[in-house]
């Protein structure tokens, strides 16, 4: 859970609500989707020290959050620019939605899926 000061109290956020921002900009990224994980890499990933949901993986520390996103991909997208857009629409809504700076958006894609 992550913890921002507010004039007057706290206001805590979950890693959810991260995940499910990620979620939807990837979902409304062209040419991509998350990847669909396993039970035994859910198992696995449960057990390790970040937050993990659906091929979204938070980790963070008092300073620095950062994402990690396993997608796969439609054959024919330009890669390169496709992640780069996804991580910059990441970054700025987390932080226009949280007001939480994401020093890291990190994007495996783990297939090529032919249209």
């Amino acid at each position: 859970m992550l913890k921002q000061s507010l004039n007057n109290g706290s206001l805590y956020i979950t890693e959810d609500v991260l995940c499910i921002i990620t979620s939807i900009c990837v979902q409304e990224s062209e040419g991509i989707e998350i990847t669909k994980v396993g039970i035994k890499d859910e198992i696995f990933l449960k057990f390790s020290s970040n937050y993990y949901k659906k091929g979204v993986s938070i980790s963070h520390t008092s300073e620095d959050i950062e994402i990690e996103v396993r997608v796969v991909a439609h054959f024919g997208i330009n890669l390169l620019d496709t992640c780069y857009e996804l991580q910059k629409s990441i970054c700025e809504d987390i932080k226009e939605i949280t007001g939480i700076h994401v020093s890291n958006v990190r994007i495996i894609v783990e297939h090529i899926i032919m249209n």
